[in-house]
């Protein structure tokens, strides 16, 4: 079993951790020469050659296939998932790279993996560094199951995501069941009456003999303004 010398693995655990190119022709130790890392460069940064993430992707798994046993192979695949932000992808990487290092190796990259693997736990929260607009338009993908479920977030997500008028133009109400576009009746009597005003197209579907509330008092509570297309399905008894 081929081992690396500790100057090597230390060389690689910092180009893992370095989201920072590699300078052209900078100077670099011998140790960190016999590790080729002008190829881990190569694969990593020369998007002139390889245009895409997964070009550069697809090469590297090429080479592995071709030399298994050879570490430098798994090390550029988590390198590249690395600097796409994609640590989740880069751990398996790191980790099938362990058999071809010395125990002693092994253990301090286990320690990086796990410092790695500590990061993911960390939550960020875009909805406040983001800008207000790229907020509303990265939202309107999502369902309105899934909107609603974020307003229960903090008061911050809730405060912006009910401001926003393009998740709001249409609303289904759906008390038979939840389809993806679709709210639960309990959750809407408690948001109609804040998005209301950019609601255009509310569709309700309620077993009236069975709901807390009847459509027309929620429509009754609430102002809409915008209104253009009303739609009320009732499988029930008024």
């Amino acid at each position: 079993m081929p081992n690396n010398s500790r100057d090597d693995m230390t060389t690689t655990m910092e180009l893992l951790n370095n989201t920072t190119p590699i300078k052209k022709n900078a100077h670099l130790p011998r140790s960190t020469e016999s590790f080729s890392v002008h190829k881990v460069q190569q694969s990593t940064t020369a998007t002139t050659r390889y245009n895409t993430f997964h070009q550069r992707l697809n090469k590297t798994q090429k080479k592995i296939q071709k030399h298994r046993q050879d570490a430098k192979g798994y090390m550029n695949i988590a390198k590249l998932y690395s600097d796409q932000g994609k640590q989740s992808n880069a751990i398996p990487a790191l980790q099938q790279s362990f058999q071809f290092f010395s125990t002693t190796d092994r253990q301090v990259i286990q320690q990086q993996s796990d410092l790695v693997k500590s990061q993911l736990e960390q939550r960020v929260d875009f909805i406040s560094q983001y800008p207000y607009e790229i907020i509303c338009h990265i939202t309107q993908y999502l369902d309105q199951q899934t909107i609603a479920d974020c307003l229960d977030v903090s008061p911050s997500w809730r405060s912006k995501l009910l401001g926003c008028s393009t998740l709001w133009k249409r609303v289904v109400i759906n008390e038979m069941k939840v389809p993806n576009n679709g709210l639960k009746h309990k959750r809407i009597v408690r948001i109609l009456p804040f998005v209301s005003k950019h609601v255009q197209d509310l569709k309700i579907t309620s077993r009236m003999n069975r709901t807390t509330t009847h459509p027309i008092e929620l429509l009754a509570k609430s102002s809409f303004p915008n209104l253009k297309s009303l739609t009320l399905d009732d499988y029930g008894k008024i």
